[in-house]
């Protein structure tokens, strides 16, 4: 494997670290196509050859039990810590973030049968799914949890509101729906307004709308407007980016489950089995919060 260039892969991160589109990201990539062909081989190669860990973010409902988690993507080389966004659009651009995304929910599959195991058996793990692949990704999504035989009840597969879902995209997402995985749409009320879709269990409110509830009162009424629009149609919401006591006691008053660092940052899993595995009277409760 090529030496890791620190320098490029800082450079063209930074170049791409604010655009949302990825045929902007695609145009970066293209005119350095040299230096990230090698950053290709180097990052692309550790992660294949399984140099990658999961951080878990938890869920917690309003009784403060842990019923589940979001699993997310964490890569060093050479003590660089390297951003997934920048790892997932490398891939795209080399027509490698299907079988990334595979390699990926195989590790969280594998993962996630313990923290069912310990944790609660109504435990759900969150895993983002970026809308271009979807399609081609779901018959192998299939394969892959039955390989760790896993209930489609335990995962969630989030989809980015922002993004582009096609009417093909919506269908295959409804028939998962129907097979028992649960459907997530993340970052509600950033992108176009669409209307709530009935596929859809659970809705994440972003930090992005939360930053600042518990200081603006415009702010906190958006806040209150979208979650209340979200409950009319019988949606569970959990709330992103709560990183304060007053946040969090806004967001009790409608959110089903709160994650932010005002209950942890993203750990690893030997961690979180640690600090969630909860006492045998603390089960009951969780059951009755599940998604």
């Amino acid at each position: 494997m090529a030496q890791f260039d620190v320098d490029k892969y800082k450079e063209i991160s930074q170049k791409i670290s604010h655009m949302e589109k990825r045929s902007d990201m695609y145009d970066v990539f293209s005119q350095n196509d040299e230096a990230c062909q090698g950053l290709r081989d180097t990052i692309l190669g550790s992660v294949f050859d399984g140099k990658y860990t999961m951080a878990y973010q938890p869920h917690i409902d309003k009784e403060g039990s842990c019923t589940g988690a979001e699993a997310l993507f964490r890569l060093n080389i050479d003590g660089v810590f390297i951003n997934p966004a920048f790892v997932f659009a490398l891939a795209g651009y080399y027509g490698e973030e299907k079988s990334l995304t595979l390699h990926t929910l195989d590790r969280v599959c594998a993962e996630s049968i313990e923290f069912g195991e310990k944790i609660t058996p109504y435990f759900v793990t969150t895993f983002n799914v970026d809308p271009d692949i979807f399609c081609d990704f779901c018959d192998e999504y299939r394969a892959v949890l039955e390989k760790h035989h896993i209930n489609p009840h335990s995962i969630a597969i989030e989809m980015t509101e922002g993004s582009i879902l096609t009417d093909e995209v919506k269908e295959k997402m409804k028939k998962l729906h129907d097979e028992g995985t649960n459907i997530l749409i993340d970052d509600f009320g950033q992108g176009e307004k669409r209307k709530i879709d009935d596929y859809a269990q659970c809705y994440k409110i972003p930090k992005e709308t939360v930053d600042d509830i518990d200081k603006n009162i415009f702010k906190r009424l958006n806040f209150i407007i979208k979650c209340k629009s979200l409950k009319r149609h019988n949606k569970k919401i959990i709330v992103e980016g709560i990183e304060n006591a007053k946040q969090n006691k806004i967001a009790q008053k409608y959110a089903d489950s709160i994650q932010g660092y005002f209950y942890s940052k993203p750990i690893p899993k030997a961690d979180f089995l640690e600090k969630y595995t909860p006492k045998e009277n603390e089960l009951e409760t969780i059951a009755n919060n599940s998604y």
